[in-house]
């Protein structure tokens, strides 16, 4: 018949060390592993999850249709019973890959910290920080253009969620007399 006030605990693997994860929420899933130093607090209807990540081997999908949904969550489902606050440093690693289907299929350059910031009760989320993209490719016009450079910019607030996508790719073909020609996408 106890009743916990505040329950507490810390998450943290041995240095270099790696622990296998495949998370899946609404609007996206991840694959891969992480060495978590993560601390994890629960008190009345909030879990605060603050701390550091670090992930490598990770394949995360974004799902383009439920992220459109997302938006439009209906109040009953909107309304959980446990609200999550998190402010998490994201460190990648070797191997980690986005997918956002069907337009954008990436790998990010090694060593790219970023951080998110998300409040369920009040209904928040911002991430913040700067990723490269190594390589990957594009899908635009009915084509695929392999995928040169580029970054993902993150500076969001509290109001706005609004990432900045800036990319160079280039996609080869044969003309009408049969030369090559190389096509340059470049876009904002």
């Amino acid at each position: 018949r106890w009743l916990f006030a505040r329950m507490e605990i810390g998450i943290k693997s041995e240095p270099k060390e790696y622990v296998p994860v495949k998370l899946n929420v609404n609007v996206a899933e991840f694959n891969g592993e992480c060495s978590p130093d993560i601390q994890l607090a629960l008190e009345d209807d909030i879990l605060d999850v603050t701390g550091k990540v670090t992930v490598q081997n990770m394949d995360a999908e974004i799902k383009a249709t439920e992220l459109s949904a997302a938006a439009f969550v209906p109040e009953s489902v909107a309304n959980p019973t446990i609200f999550v606050r998190t402010d998490l440093d994201v460190m990648l690693g070797q191997h980690v890959s986005l997918a956002l289907d069907p337009l954008l299929r990436c790998v990010f350059v090694p060593q790219t910290p970023f951080t998110i910031r998300m409040d369920q009760s009040e209904n928040t989320f911002a991430v913040k920080g700067d990723i490269q993209l190594r390589s990957g490719d594009v899908a635009y016009l009915n084509r695929s253009f392999y995928l040169k450079q580029g970054l993902i910019k993150f500076n969001d607030t509290a109001e706005t969620f609004d990432p900045c996508i800036t990319v160079r790719a280039e996609t080869r073909e044969r003309d009408e007399d049969g030369d090559e020609v190389r096509i340059i996408l470049s876009a904002e």
